[in-house]
């Protein structure tokens, strides 16, 4: 097989010539400013996410902090994550400061860094029409502009992932092992990324390798297995630093009762993560739950056409015996059904984990449109599946925007007429096409008299080219329209809210419908009135006799101390966000204590899994609660408040 550098055609049959180089990298720049304008204004309605907000705040107080991800700035405990998603918001508040829109920067910076990788890896595959496609798919999708809101791993993967995508096309067509360590690092630091989510894309990259690369099967499955290698080796990585650093020397690791790193990855964040006790942010698992009431507005608006064009790029590709564009359906189809069918199946997903789906959607979108055109006008049974995924896409807009009450209904009479008339359209243009394709040719050099009853060939050719015109831009309104409105309708992401622990795009009235389907509630805050208390009666009596670090309060678990870590207090959390990960003993606790270096303690006492028996009993015996109304007079006491108890009484 030869190899090709410059982009194949976007596929038989358009007649269009490619646009010249400068005019691809002007596309280019003009997507990019677009992410960047878009994702920018993002960044000003976003907020950072409470408890990864205090872990970076920690990991910038020492380097031991930084590499193990130590969520309070006494190190006392990790994240339940690998923290390299975060080495970068720590690297840029080192430069501006701990400022929210320092928090969210590396999410805008990846969100618009994603586009022209995305718009590259499909261009070199598939032309530039087809970047161009995959580029807006990506642009219009309403879970990559919410999820680049928040300080949260998935928009960093996305990134990554379309890196090594890029990589792996170019390495295909090159000779050897060597250009396939540029994928493989890059699939590994996805990894470090979002750990084993990243590697759901690994089959669909070794597949589509093993189907575009040149040379002997043996020599092929050979340099496969080097890239698979060297990419668990790279994911590995920290984990191995972790595991060699003895317990002493780092923080405790959340997720894991015995302090192993690869449990917290491995079963915490992966066996253990398909558990029935972890929620149901995404909705019941099941094979239409991308469709469904939590997860169908923010991803799937373009499925029906994308999965219409996915039919068609492979068979075209089959038909045509054309490798190398079948091996880019190998990686984009295979990474959309692959990581899709996982979502469909988990518990405890939230709808912003199918972030990871929507640049697959849009290569495979923009790549099968061509050829679905191409089919289309050369009256092959498979064309027909053009017309059919846009008026079902029309039509899934249409479900998704008049599905609950959200104040959009007028815009689903805009997605319908302009799906209904670019369908009609397409009719008229194809019709056009095929009668000039059947009109046989003027042989006999006669010319027809002033009388002549032929029709006006200029006439004959302008009213499909109209059509067609006409249907493009319809399509355009019946596709790109509804998942459109909804992101652009998504309101400010204020402090406190519950959005910040299940971001979804979309309006108002749809938000308030997620909050209440989700008992309500609000992510964790500084309670001003407890602060004003803890620091006017503990404060000035901060002297440890040690001459160690004083702690404001200890906090029952890192989700309630990390408010306070964020705004710049020392708070000690006696164990991880998951309950089953180390607890600080009794001992240390009584040691803090006597040594003035701990007073006051805030957590929940009620019997059960959130607190350790030893601590509660510890203590009732030697220290007493404080009563609630002592700093917040007005309050209502729920049953799953915290207690707070002073140790000096």
């Amino acid at each position: 097989m030869l190899e090709r550098e410059a982009p194949t055609p976007l596929s038989p049959g358009v007649d269009l010539p490619p646009p010249p180089t400068n005019r691809r990298g002007g596309t280019a720049a003009l997507l990019t400013a677009a992410a960047a304008l878009l994702y920018g204004w993002g960044l000003t309605r976003g907020a950072p996410h409470f408890f990864y907000s205090a872990a970076v705040r920690s990991m910038g107080e020492s380097w031991t902090n930084f590499v193990f991800g130590a969520v309070d700035p006494g190190g006392t405990i990790t994240l339940d994550k690998i923290p390299g998603w975060l080495w970068p918001h720590v690297a840029l508040v080192k430069v501006f400061g701990l400022h929210d829109w320092v928090l969210l920067l590396p999410e805008m910076l990846a969100a618009t860094g994603t586009v022209p990788l995305l718009y590259a890896a499909v261009r070199r595959w598939a032309g530039d029409r087809a970047a161009l496609l995959a580029a807006v798919g990506y642009l219009v999708t309403p879970i990559t502009f919410r999820a680049a809101q928040l300080n949260l791993p998935d928009t960093l993967l996305v990134f990554c992932l379309v890196a090594a995508a890029w990589a792996l096309i170019r390495a295909w067509r090159r000779p050897g092992w060597t250009a396939l360590l540029g994928p493989a690092v890059l699939l590994g630091l996805a990894f470090q990324m979002k750990m084993l989510q990243a590697l759901l894309v690994l089959p669909a990259f070794a597949l589509a390798y093993l189907v575009g690369s040149a040379g002997p099967m043996a020599a092929r499955l050979g340099r496969t297995a080097v890239f698979g290698t060297v990419t668990l080796a790279v994911s590995a990585l920290w984990m191995v630093v972790v595991s060699l650093t003895p317990p002493g020397s780092r923080p405790a690791i959340d997720g894991s009762p015995t302090g192993s790193v690869w449990e917290m990855v491995l079963a915490h964040n992966g066996t253990e993560h398909d558990d029935r006790a972890a929620g149901t942010f995404g909705g019941a698992p099941g094979p239409i739950r991308l469709l469904n009431e939590q997860v169908g507005t923010q991803v799937s608006w373009l499925l029906p056409l994308a999965l219409a064009a996915l039919v068609v790029g492979v068979a075209g590709a089959r038909r045509d015996h054309d490798r190398d564009r079948l091996a880019g359906w190998v990686l984009w189809g295979g990474w959309l059904l692959v990581a899709g069918s996982a979502f469909s199946q988990v518990y405890g997903m939230h709808p912003y984990y199918t972030a990871m789906l929507v640049p697959a959607i849009g290569a495979v979108l923009g790549g099968g449109l061509g050829t679905a055109l191409a089919a289309w006008r050369a009256g092959r049974p498979l064309g027909w599946l053009l017309p059919a995924g846009v008026l079902g896409t029309a039509g899934w807009a249409v479900v998704l925007l008049l599905r609950e009450p959200v104040g959009l209904d007028w815009l689903a009479v805009v997605v319908a007429v302009a799906g209904v008339a670019a369908t009609a359209l397409l009719l008229v243009a194809r019709r056009g096409h095929g009668s000039r394709a059947a009109e046989p040719p003027d042989v006999t050099g006669a010319r027809p008299g002033p009388t002549a009853e032929r029709p006006d060939p200029t006439a004959a050719r302008r009213a499909p080219a109209v059509a067609a015109g006409a249907a493009l831009v319809a399509g355009v309104v019946a596709v790109l329209a509804g998942p459109a409105g909804w992101l652009l309708s998504t309101p400010v992401l204020e402090p406190g809210s519950p959005q910040i622990i299940d971001p979804v795009a979309g309006p108002a009235a749809f938000q308030r419908i997620r909050q209440e389907a989700l008992n309500g509630g609000s992510a964790p805050r500084v309670n001003p009135a407890l602060l004003d208390y803890l620091t006017r009666h503990d404060g000035d009596e901060a002297t440890p006799r040690d001459g160690g670090e004083h702690y404001l309060f200890a906090a029952g678990e890192s989700g309630t101390a990390a408010p306070y870590i964020r705004a710049g207090y020392t708070v000690l959390p006696l164990r991880g966000f998951a309950l089953r990960s180390p607890r600080v003993p009794v001992a240390r606790i009584e040691r803090l204590v006597a040594d003035g270096r701990l007073r006051y303690l805030l957590l929940i006492d009620r019997a059960g899994p959130m607190v350790d028996p030893a601590t509660a009993g510890w203590l009732r015996s030697h220290c007493a609660v404080v009563p609630r109304t002592d700093y917040e007079p007005d309050a209502r006491p729920g049953p799953w408040d915290p207690t707070l108890y002073d140790c000096r009484r």
